[in-house]
């Protein structure tokens, strides 16, 4: 198996990994490391193939989609750890800004339908495509793969495999596509979507309303949380209270803070609040670091 993304984007060297988790089809993962010189964006074409990209960023990049008829999005901050999910059944395009730090993984549609066929895997379905995402799982997994990447031993491609099927079965899990409405028309777009989410994360710690996230995308608050809710499977103050509570544990495992603190950082009204919402979306306590229990 060949490295599929790292010569498109001019890095013929870039460590990768290929591997068959199951019957027959590929994993490949690749770090790219490209460096971006000039005012101006450079453009990268990724054929058609029947698998997705997944694309995990490692530091902040900014680029934007181009579609065939040359039209283009508005430039974006895709932000260190969060990922995108591209369907490349028709190729894609896209022009960067920046420089690119990231884990490029191929993830063939012949390996998704393999994983669902595993004892107690989510059923087949397409996966949504993802823009800027944060997804704390698909972090963690990829952060167990990137010291793997450059001494493929065979313990390490046995590792690859099985952490490739978690992975496989994650993005159904989380990222299946949702049902459209009738008519066939997406209750958001994929850039409303990730517009939406960016707001919140730009404004988690403050006293967040949910009308101003709405507002940000030109929809009413009612509208807003039905599509949103359609898409994501939660409404938009439950994703904001889950996106506070990933803070809060990342904080938390990080340093010896205090809780008070914590959860002023992260948006709740005391720590007797996040502490609820903590036990809610983990079913644990929250605690500092080298800490177990609560102040």
């Amino acid at each position: 198996m060949e490295d599929c993304f790292g010569p498109l984007f001019g890095l013929t060297n870039a460590p990768f990994l290929c591997v068959r988790p199951l019957d027959g089809a590929g994993f490949s993962m690749t770090r790219l490391q490209y460096r971006h010189h000039g005012p101006s964006g450079r453009e990268f074409s990724l054929p058609a193939m029947n698998a997705y990209l997944l694309m995990l960023y490692l530091q902040d990049a900014y680029h934007c989609d181009l579609a065939a008829d040359g039209t283009t999005t508005p430039v974006r901050r895709f932000r260190e750890g969060s990922l995108c999910i591209i369907d490349l059944s028709q190729g894609a395009s896209f022009r960067l800004h920046s420089d690119l730090n990231s884990i490029a993984f191929c993830l063939p549609h012949d390996l998704l339908e393999e994983v669902t066929e595993l004892p107690k895997s989510p059923p087949p379905a397409a996966l949504r495509c993802r823009r800027g995402d944060d997804d704390d799982v698909m972090r963690n997994l990829a952060a167990s793969l990137l010291p793997l990447i450059d001494d493929p031993d065979e313990i390490a491609r046995m590792t690859v495999r099985h952490v490739a099927v978690a992975i496989c079965a994650h993005l159904l899990q989380r990222h299946a596509e949702a049902h459209r409405r009738a008519g066939g028309r997406e209750p958001l777009s994929i850039w409303q979507e990730k517009d939406a989410k960016d707001f919140i994360i730009g404004h988690f710690a403050s006293d967040l309303q949910i009308a101003d996230v709405a507002a940000s995308i030109g929809l009413a608050p009612g509208p807003f949380t039905r599509a949103f809710k359609a898409v994501t499977g939660v409404t938009p103050h439950r994703w904001l209270i889950r996106y506070r509570v990933g803070r809060a544990r990342r904080l938390l495992a990080e340093a010896a803070l205090p809780l008070d603190d914590v959860a002023r950082r992260c948006g709740f009204a005391d720590k007797v609040a996040m502490t609820r919402e903590f036990v809610r979306e983990t079913g644990r306590m929250p605690a500092s670091a080298g800490d177990h229990g609560l102040h």
